[in-house]
């Protein structure tokens, strides 16, 4: 969140991140009708790293 602020300003980088996150979201769900292990392995791999992006 700390980079979408530092990029875009405090007004804008929570809607940044936000978008962001909805754009993963987005592209998981248009992923499942076709490799559907591989997209819920991407979303368990996706966690931590989220997590820790988070943090900074």
């Amino acid at each position: 969140m700390l980079v979408s602020a530092a990029a875009w300003g405090w007004a804008m980088g929570p809607v940044g991140w936000f978008g962001l996150i909805s754009l993963a979201g987005l592209a998981l769900v248009f992923l499942l009708p076709y490799w559907p292990r591989f997209a819920t392995a991407l979303a368990a791999l996706a966690t931590p790293g989220s997590l820790l992006a988070w943090l900074l």
